[in-house]
């Protein structure tokens, strides 16, 4: 009886071991590789797993005292301080993804988050034509993807450059769920140049709490949105951490680096590597005209490319991160450190505090350069700058829909911040108003959030939760409190003009970055009002006399924008795919005050949107098999036929049989030493 037994145990692993092998844990081995060599498109499986963790985990073993346990597995150590945090497979910032363009990347995502928060996953800068379902935004294209469940993302890479995936939840990228996402181009425009995986740089603000923990004091206390330090690639030299972030080059040679901020609050960053000229190539994902420079500012959810030539003496050199607006007063370092230079002893080089990069020859400036632009005046604004592709036929023509939406900081009377009668917003001297929270909103309406995702429930929103962007509300929203779902409706096709314009009412440091989902923004003007103080009226009798003569030299396209305060940007863009479309402030705290709207688009054809295969099918139950085949197009409520199929007839009978059995089950996965947490990228 035994050996019988035996037999089939062993029959058990061998096909519970071939199904492993075949299907192993989202792998991205041969996906990240030379993109001109190996032309034929891949499909790059990947498992990401959500939790709740902690910086400086037991992990870390002796770290900060021997730094090399800083390096072990699973060791977060951002700068140094101990504090709760969410991570993608133990890692801060989430590991990078890295595939060609064509590509199909199937991410599986797990929700094993311990304190019962939902989720879901944007790929920032992709733009999902005909996969709207995939953009990954809770209660707008789809589900949230619920604790202690999975969500697969099965989308194509159409657009090739630097972007990331984030979390889409909340205020959770602000806390680790956050990581690059590298689509290379089948024909590389600097061949010359290495780019190399660890020369690519994320960084953001970072705090001693949770992001929506600091977030709230500062609105509900009026305590600090201002942050500790800046962590670059999940790392920041302290007085606890004695290691800075170093990044190797060899004299002679070329390099490609690039730049992601992953901003939480109000932190642009600028980045200048000491003694060191940089050429920007691209941003966004876009290649530019080249452009000479000593820094770059990268505000919330931007993304710059730079060409760095190693020519210099083999040291050490500085690299700066220093912050404007609210992070006027930040500034964290990194190390450049030439191959054959003496290690790294900071005694030895020039004082870092003497850099200031804000006074060099900057693109992208933050509040310079734009009331009389000037070429000569160093500072390159986003209207100076051309882009490398030509100008598309269409972007000249009059557009179909001209929205004038103002952005900015409004105080009323809300019930959210300030609740009446507890504790309402009126001053001891009894001014109304004065005391108000204030609400980063878009043409002063708090955007709201649909109780269920917008692509499949649209039909089955209440009317009078919906307000078309310039409509009529019935009240005066600059004084009163406006909560709808704020929507543009626009048709498939159809060429949409945004003449954004950022009151600049309270503070001359609050910026917004304005981040475009589905598409890019061409950017055809922009400018500022001395004062730094402006209004809906005031721009538009100054834009309407340039309606008829707009410039389109190839105009740069990008999907982040940041405003110049009390200022002005004319995009255009064409609605080229169907889907609900979020368009809204990268900063966190400004989206969680409801600064965004859903641009609307509908489709041409019988369907309003592409139709999610899987029938928006988003979770899988705890505890069923999963197992992935995209060749056939499996869907989650198939997955077991399709592996049944592909694993044979005979074999699936065996699995059923053994699957009933607990005892044998166990006894064969270790006789396999399968695990069902597979290996993580």
């Amino acid at each position: 009886m035994y050996s019988i037994w035996k037999v089939v145990l062993i029959v058990y692993c061998l096909v519970v071991g071939v199904t492993a092998e075949r299907s192993k844990a989202f792998d991205q081995s041969g996906c990240d590789r030379n993109c001109d060599a190996d032309p034929v498109a891949k499909t790059c499986e990947f498992e990401l797993k959500i939790e709740t963790y902690t910086t400086m985990s037991k992990a870390c073993y002796q770290c900060p005292a021997t730094l090399s346990d800083c390096n072990r597995p699973h060791c977060a150590v951002a700068d140094g301080f101990a504090r709760q945090i969410y991570t993608v497979n133990r890692q801060l910032p989430s590991p990078a993804i890295r595939v060609c363009e064509g590509d199909t990347i199937v991410a599986k995502i797990s929700n094993e988050m311990a304190n019962g928060e939902g989720t879901s996953i944007h790929w920032h800068g992709l733009h999902q034509p005909g996969t709207p379902y995939m953009d990954g935004v809770a209660l707008v294209t789809q589900s949230i993807i619920q604790p202690y469940s999975d969500f697969v993302y099965n989308f194509t890479t159409n657009n090739s450059g630097t972007h990331y995936y984030h979390a889409h939840f909340g205020m959770q990228r602000g806390d680790g769920i956050a990581g690059a996402l590298i689509v290379k181009q089948r024909k590389n425009r600097y061949p010359q140049y290495q780019d190399l995986n660890s020369h690519t740089l994320l960084i953001q603000d970072w705090y001693h709490k949770l992001a929506i923990g600091q977030g709230m004091l500062h609105l509900h206390r009026k305590g600090s949105n201002i942050p500790e330090t800046f962590i670059i690639n999940g790392l920041a030299h302290s007085n606890l951490i004695q290691q800075y972030p170093t990044y190797n080059v060899s004299k002679g040679q070329k390099y490609r680096f690039r730049t992601i901020n992953n901003g939480v609050m109000n932190c642009p960053i600028h980045i200048h590597i000491e003694s060191h000229n940089i050429t920007i190539i691209a941003t966004d994902g876009v290649d530019i005209e080249e452009v000479e420079a000593d820094t770059v500012l990268v505000s919330g959810g931007e993304r710059w490319d730079f060409l760095l030539d190693a020519d210099l003496e083999a040291k050490n050199y500085w690299m700066v991160f220093q912050g404007a607006a609210d992070c006027e007063n930040i500034t964290t370092y990194g190390i450049l450190h030439y191959e054959g230079a003496r290690n790294v002893n900071t005694s030895n080089m020039r004082d870092p505090t003497a850099i200031h990069p804000r006074e060099m020859r900057t693109v992208n400036p933050f509040n310079k350069g734009m009331i009389t632009p000037d070429p000569d005046d160093g500072q390159i604004i986003l209207s100076e700058m051309k882009s490398h592709e030509p100008t598309p036929d269409w972007l000249s023509q009059q557009p179909d829909i001209r929205k004038y939406l103002l952005l900015g900081l409004n105080k009323v009377k809300d019930q959210v911040y300030d609740v009446s009668p507890y504790y309402p917003c009126i001053d001891d001297d009894g001014s109304e108003l004065a005391s108000c929270t204030v609400l980063a909103q878009i043409n002063n309406v708090y955007g709201l959030f649909p109780s269920a995702p917008y692509i499949t429930h649209y039909d089955e929103v209440p009317p009078e939760l919906v307000l078309e962007v310039g409509g009529k509300t019935g009240k005066n929203c600059s004084v009163e409190f406006c909560k709808y779902i704020h929507r543009l409706s626009v048709t498939q096709g159809e060429v949409v003009e945004f003449i954004l314009i950022d009151r600049g009412r309270y503070w001359n440091i609050s910026n917004h970055p304005m981040h475009i989902h589905g598409q890019y923004m061409y950017v055809l003007d922009l400018g500022q009002d001395p004062s730094m103080v402006t209004s809906t009226e005031a721009v538009e009798m100054l834009d309407t006399p340039k309606r008829d003569n707009r410039t389109f030299d190839r105009p740069i396209a990008k999907d982040t924008i940041m405003m110049p305060v009390g200022g002005y940007v004319v995009v255009r863009f064409k609605a080229r795919d169907a889907g609900p479309w979020l368009f809204h402030c990268h900063n966190e705290l400004h989206v969680e005050q409801g600064m965004f709207l859903v641009i609307d688009v509908k489709s041409r054809g019988p369907e309003r949107y592409p139709t999610d295969p899987r029938d928006q099918i988003s979770f899988n139950q705890p505890g069923v098999p999963y197992e992935l085949e995209p060749q056939q197009n499996c869907t989650l409520s198939q997955m077991s036929t399709c592996t049944s199929l592909e694993i044979g007839g005979f074999a699936a009978i065996i699995i059923a049989s053994l699957s009933a059995v607990t005892f044998l089950g166990l006894l064969g996965m270790r006789c396999c030493g399968y695990k069902f947490s597979k290996k993580a990228i």
